[in-house]
């Protein structure tokens, strides 16, 4: 059966948003054919070219003057390649590859651009991770005050009965490496019941407690695995319950989000996995209601990323019983191939984890007070006993099945290497059938020899070396962390280990609970630096860059029997690949962590653009700035500049290329918000501790008390209408109300309003005739006529009935960008206040925003919860750039 793709021709040459050259020649609609992909396949692996082969063959889009990252057998670096249909017909030199156009053939200049095949995440768990947030947004977490500031939002916005759960926020990712208390938690939640899990532990408040029946009396069953913690000097219940599954009484779910809802919300995250690169993932614990979301996405065309699927698998029970489960999953539909969504694997889970004190060791776990161990001799949990192992992974692997274990532990990696092995030398081979271990982090010299000798291949999620390494090496000390990850060894002895990050909660690639950020979990394997640690964690298992990127793509491709499709960019492969912003095989080595994704194609087809208008990516690493980040404004050159970089004091300045840096520290007392520039290019900054309007020379960094005004409460967002006259919003947040400010050309202040709500965002429209204000505490817009004789006609031109407003700027006709601070969206809306578009943020903070880039149509989002600058691209440029363009 013939398969045509049609392709609206334009006449002439246009530049895209990115930037590269695109051009077309007639000005029609074409069909043009396709054959079969597999019989495509088939030919161009016989005809076994790189380059043009003959004029037969005619590419639907052509890509040239790039640097092409084939990560062949070779590591060969091309020129340009062309697609046709969604496979790559041919690689080489521009000038061949441009003998493959026709008179429908669009033409894409890279310009120098680095372009690597698609990435590949051997490890998510999408269709949970995706609905995570879908009640509320969870921010990041770094100490005990970051959790108690979250449970006390929570119980201040929770209805009557309505208990706040906090699950999987791991506390050996926590600086104090602890729960927080109950005392802790009562005193910010005191009349709402909380609960705070971590892996199978979990602690209470004293209202949770009370409403499952537990006090201080409360006695545990005779036999029970569970235990109540309790105060060493007290004897107090401390609210910590080890194995606690059950013990808290919470109410059931009286809704449940409808299919529809939970498939576009998976739609969503793929869409993100997308925008860092992602083309293929595996789902290592695919439900029933998860494949049905998977395949609902794959019959309206919309699943963005290849999907590998894992069956859950329980080894209890008979073998009868587990063939009879092995044989179900062989007999789906969707066990025979398909390259977009396909069943090939099952999974059990073999022990616990590594953040929980539960994964499975060779050696004693060591007493602690963070992990609840007190028996010296505990070495963690095994779920399943080595013949249990055994029997399921030979069941699977004659059925076709690939067989993988969740196995954290060296003890528990030992025991599934062995299964294997045993089934290797008593049964059959195995290496053809790929048998795969699942986490890996914990490794013996004598398990890496016979994962070698049997071609067992396995999954590593280098991203909590990063994380985690810290922690880890505060438990066991270095010596016994020598075979954690060891990346350079698997490599050096010819394992297979591909990288990913068991994504398991929240959408944002750097946000999430494990980041599934590529570039991050690259940077990682290549300095194998952990956070809070000033060396790096046995560096003598660094890999090279070329390794680093073998890890994300062919050696992913080969864990899911697909080298021969993906995984590399060579002729007859899937026309998956990515465009990057700088060239990993030479940037600095801390700038691979910071890599932008430009373009992401999946079959030939684009399906991410970071320029197209309202994609929203991140313009900063998160960390950088403090939780006081604001500002922002750009200056004639296009430079960022924002509050709280590093410091509540510091300004920091970032190019238009994404370097940030700081620029000026501000004197003893004073403490940033918003900025603004004039027409002459001074800077303006209003100082809400010190009760002043700054003016900073950009040229001299020369600053001076331009305004300074003793009865305001807190200087806090600036205006500048047409000639120079600034607006300063001023909220007093003790007593929930604000004051209207303005500052002439000269510096003089006059108070415009006093007793208004929590004034916050402020902007002048472009004909200086209506002062926008935005309330924070009271969700509302306002709107004044606004003359030289000060505003009137207040009018409410926004409400809404929950989350704060905060900045709030014009574009050049006038439409208004809001901030909505803790609901993670910018709002565009009209003058009057309909709104336009609601655009969705990783991070739930935004605080304030400006205009910038070359023609003004890029919006920076200052970004609290992630302390970074965020970047979308609009389709009217910004009412400041335009002013001061001239």
């Amino acid at each position: 059966m013939k398969k045509y793709r049609k392709l609206t021709i334009q006449q002439g040459t246009v530049t895209d948003t990115t930037g590269y050259s695109r051009s077309k020649f007639n000005s029609h609609t074409v069909a043009a054919f396709l054959p079969n992909p597999a019989t495509y396949l088939c030919l161009c692996l016989l005809l076994n070219f790189a380059v043009p082969v003959g004029a037969q063959q005619t590419a639907d889009t052509i890509f040239t003057n790039g640097k092409i990252v084939t990560v062949d057998g070779d590591f060969s670096i091309i020129e340009a390649m062309a697609v046709q249909g969604e496979r790559i017909i041919a690689t080489g030199t521009t000038q061949d590859i441009e003998k493959l156009s026709g008179s429908d053939t669009e033409k894409i200049d890279l310009q120098g651009a680095t372009v690597l095949p698609g990435l590949i995440d051997s490890h998510v768990h999408a269709t949970g991770a995706s609905m995570y947030e879908a009640e509320h947004k969870v921010p990041y977490f770094e100490t005990i005050s970051d959790v108690l500031k979250y449970i006390k939002k929570r119980a201040r916005e929770a209805k009557e009965g309505e208990w706040v759960q906090m699950s999987q926020v791991f506390i050996t990712r926590l600086r104090e490496r602890r729960y927080p208390t109950r005392k802790e938690m009562d005193k910010v939640a005191p009349n709402t019941p909380v609960v705070f899990r971590t892996g199978p532990d979990a602690v209470g408040n004293s209202m949770a407690l009370k409403l499952s029946g537990i006090d201080e009396n409360y006695k545990l069953p005779e036999g029970s695995n569970k235990k109540l913690e309790r105060d060493q000097e007290t004897g107090e219940l401390t609210g910590i319950i080890r194995n606690a599954g059950g013990m808290f009484k919470m109410p059931p779910r009286t809704s449940s989000p409808s299919f529809e809802f939970r498939t576009e919300r998976l739609a969503k995250l793929f869409k993100d996995y997308n925008s860092v690169g992602i083309t293929g993932v595996s789902d290592r614990a695919a439900s029933d209601g998860g494949i049905r979301h998977y395949q609902q996405l794959l019959k309206e065309d919309r699943l963005t990323c290849r999907v590998y699927l894992y069956r859950g698998l329980s080894l209890g029970g008979s073998l009868q019983d587990i063939e009879k489960r092995l044989d179900s999953y062989a007999a789906h539909p969707l066990h025979e191939y398909n390259n977009k969504l396909w069943l090939r694997g099952v999974k059990i889970f073999l022990d616990g984890g590594m953040l929980t004190g539960s994964a499975y060791m060779l050696e004693p776990w060591g007493v602690s007070e963070g992990y609840g161990i007190t028996d010296p001799e505990y070495r963690g949990v095994l779920r399943s006993d080595p013949d249990q192992v055994f029997l399921g992974a030979k069941a699977a692997l004659e059925r076709g099945l690939q067989f993988t274990a969740h196995a954290v532990g060296d003890g528990a990696v030992e025991t599934l290497v062995n299964a294997y092995t045993r089934i290797a030398e008593e049964h059959f081979p195995v290496h053809d059938k790929r048998p795969c271990v699942t986490h890996c982090n914990f490794m013996s010299a004598d398990a890496i020899n016979k994962m070698a000798k049997h071609g067992i291949v396995c999954d590593l999620q280098p991203a909590w070396l990063y994380l985690d390494g810290s922690t880890l090496n505060h438990h066991f000390g270095h010596e016994r962390l020598t075979w954690f990850q060891p990346y350079k060894t698997l490599f050096d002895k010819g394992v297979m280990v591909g990288g990913g990050s068991d994504h398991m909660q929240k959408i944002g690639s750097l946000r999430s609970v494990n980041p599934y950020n590529p570039f991050l979990g690259m940077w990682t394997a290549l300095t194998r630096q952990p956070r809070w640690m000033d060396k790096p964690l046995h560096p003598e298992q660094k890999i090279t860059r070329e390794q680093v990127i073998r890890l994300y793509t062919i050696n992913n491709a080969y864990l899911t029997f697909e080298e021969k499709e993906k995984g590399s960019l060579e002729s007859g492969k899937l026309a998956d690949f990515i465009i990057l912003d700088r060239d990993i095989l030479e940037c600095p080595l801390d700038e691979v962590r910071d890599i932008k994704v430009k373009q992401t194609w999946l079959g030939g087809e684009p399906v991410y653009d970071r320029d197209a208008p309202f994609t929203v990516s991140e313009f900063t690493k998160s960390g950088l700035f403090t939780g006081g980040i604001e500002g922002p404004a750009c200056d004639r050159d296009g430079n960022l500049f924002a509050v709280s970089f590093e410091d509540k004091r510091n300004i920091g300045r970032v190019t238009p290329e994404g370097r940030a840096e700081k620029w000026i520290e501000l004197p003893e007392g004073s403490t940033g918000n918003g900025i603004r520039f004039n027409r002459a290019g001074e800077m303006f900054v209003a100082d809400y501790t010190g009760h002043n309007i700054l003016k900073i020379d950009p040229e001299t960094k020369n600053i001076e008390v331009f305004a300074h005004q003793p009865e305001m409460h807190q200087p806090n967002d600036l205006a500048i209408a047409a000639d120079g006259t600034l607006y300063a919003s001023d909220p007093d947040w003790k007593n929930g109300d604000g004051a209207l400010w303005r500052i002439s050309t000269d510096g003089k202040v006059t108070q415009l309003a006093d007793g208004k709500g929590t004034t916050n965002g402020i902007e002048v429209s472009p004909d200086g005739k209506i002062l926008y204000v935005a309330e924070s505490k009271q969700r509302r817009v306002l709107a004044y006529d606004l003359d030289s004789e000060g505003i009137a006609n207040e009018r409410t031109i926004l409400e809404f009935p929950d989350f704060g407003l905060d900045g709030m700027r014009c574009d050049a006709e006038g439409n208004l960008y809001i901030t909505r601070h803790g609901a993670g969206v910018i709002l565009k809306a009209s003058p009057e206040g309909e709104i336009f578009r609601t655009i969705e943020l990783p991070g739930s903070m935004p605080s304030n925003l400006c205009f910038g880039g070359e023609d003004g149509k890029t919006v920076y989002v200052t970004e609290v919860e992630n302390q970074q600058v965020l970047r979308f691209r609009v389709d009217v440029p910004g009412l400041s750039w335009m002013r001061w363009r001239d």
